[in-house]
C-alpha cells in the first residue's frame, strides 16, 4: 500500500470562518465597530488577536511566576481598538 503524501499546510486553511452567534452578540459587536468605525470583520479580527495574545501571556506568566506580574492597562492605557489596530 502507498504511503499517502503529507497534506500542505496552504491547503488546510483558507482566509474564512463561518462563525454563528447569538443575535444579541452580533448586534453588541456590530455597534461596537461602528462605534469604532472599523468593520466588523476588523473587529473581530483584533478581538480575537488579542484574545489569542492573551492567552499566550498567561501560560507564559503561569509557568515563570504562577502569578501575573504586570496588571492589564487601564482604559485610557490601552487606547481604543483603532488605534490597536494599525500598529
Amino acid at each position: 500500500m502507498p504511503i499517502p503524501e503529507p497534506e500542505k499546510e496552504e491547503g488546510k486553511y483558507s482566509d474564512r470562518i463561518l462563525l454563528r452567534v447569538p443575535i444579541y452578540l452580533h448586534k453588541e459587536l456590530s455597534e461596537l465597530a461602528k462605534k469604532e468605525d472599523i468593520s466588523l470583520n476588523q473587529l473581530l479580527n483584533h478581538l480575537i488577536e488579542r484574545g489569542l495574545a492573551s492567552l499566550r501571556y498567561e501560560a507564559k506568566s503561569v509557568i515563570l511566576t504562577k502569578t501575573n506580574p504586570h496588571p492589564n492597562p487601564t482604559k485610557s492605557e490601552a487606547g481604543n481598538i483603532r488605534s490597536h489596530l494599525y500598529k
